[in-house]
């Protein structure tokens, strides 16, 4: 879709000057204007984000690719979902590709260090730092912060943007999503049993009783879902004042929010054009329970340790033997020589790493 009609369509309505300035996050408590998302919108391919996206990618396989964003401070979970992919898709045939999208420049440096520890996996390190402003780091917050909500609406557009340029599936995950075994297998084995011309979205659920909402946690897309996920975007952007937006947008899209209170959207929405808009279009395969174990309980492929926060969560972990500690020396000339190796430049040696791409 041509997402210059959405900003132009918004550019209209909120007078010329207030689309490309608006920067994300001036403090920690604010919630990020649409404008401001905007802005990373059109800074993504003008400033050369998507082609970073897409240069990452360029020597990877043919599986999956499964899909992770993290900043610098996400390191231990990093590592400790990585520890848990090796065992689960490792085995020597580095099949998918794991593709790190990090939002700052400590987690790439921790990218390349990963990708060296766990060399039984593919791992491609996808370098966004300036795509969100630096300043909009230094208003840190937990669950709900301004920060927060910028980086969870990134996870739903890179993926748009992701599942645009690749002819692969694409398979979303949390980092609180330990895996165990290869889920795609799964998936692959439903995926031929649906038929070829509209493969389904295969999702985890918010609980297994009918009417559930969806949880975007664990997502798997492909090229079919682009309008979907085009959408997704756009009304992520557009709900980040809910106290999940990208969930809600997704359920709002996928018409599952009719079947609950909690989160129906009132008849004066100004945005009622999107919801339920692609329930006729996109067939939905819940993983079921033990398959994808949710909420820290046990599932064969994977288990998601959402429901939980902070140290609750590693704690839960813990209790359940699925959380192992992967610690990294900080080496910046040994970054310097994994980016040589690939073809990619350095930050620490080039001052304008874009003008190599």
């Amino acid at each position: 879709k041509d997402l210059t009609q959405w900003v132009s369509d918004r550019r209209s309505n909120a007078g010329k000057d207030a689309v490309t300035t608006e920067k994300p996050c001036p403090s920690a408590d604010l919630v990020p204007t649409v404008a401001s998302m905007q802005s990373l919108t059109l800074s993504f391919a003008r400033e050369g984000f998507e082609a970073r996206l897409q240069h990452s990618l360029r020597l990877s396989g043919a599986g999956y690719i499964i899909l992770l964003l993290a900043d610098g401070t996400m390191s231990k979970f990093v590592g400790n979902y990585l520890f848990h992919a090796a065992a689960a898709l490792g085995g020597g045939r580095r099949q998918h590709t794991l593709l790190l999208v990090c939002l700052d420049g400590s987690a790439f440096d921790q990218c390349l260090l990963f990708s060296r520890r766990f060399g039984k996996l593919d791992i491609a390190c996808a370098d966004m730092q300036g795509w969100i402003p630096q300043a909009t780091f230094e208003h840190r917050g937990g669950f709900g912060s301004c920060l927060w909500r910028v980086c969870v609406w990134s996870k739903a557009f890179v993926t748009w943007r992701l599942v645009g340029m690749s002819s692969r599936p694409v398979m979303l995950t949390d980092l609180d999503v330990v895996l165990r075994k290869d889920l795609t297998q799964w998936v692959s084995d439903r995926r031929s049993k649906t038929g070829k011309d509209a493969p389904p979205l295969f999702a985890q659920m918010e609980g297994q009783v009918p009417g559930a909402l969806v949880n975007t946690g664990l997502l798997v897309f492909d090229r079919h879902h682009l309008p979907l996920l085009a959408d997704w975007a756009v009304l992520s952007a557009e709900a980040l004042g809910d106290k999940t937006p990208t969930q809600d947008a997704m359920n709002d899209l996928l018409g599952t929010t009719e079947n609950t209170t909690q989160l129906r959207r009132p008849s004066s929405y100004p945005l009622a054009q999107f919801l339920g808009k692609h329930r006729a279009i996109v067939t939905v395969v819940r993983f079921p329970g033990k398959v994808a174990g949710f909420c820290g309980n046990l599932g064969e492929y994977t288990t998601h340790y959402n429901c939980l926060s902070g140290d609750d969560k590693m704690a839960a972990m813990i209790r359940n033997g699925d959380w192992h500690n992967v610690s990294l020396p900080a080496l910046p000339k040994y970054c310097d020589t994994v980016l040589a190796a690939q073809g990619t430049p350095s930050r620490h040696m080039e001052s304008n790493p874009l003008g190599n791409l």
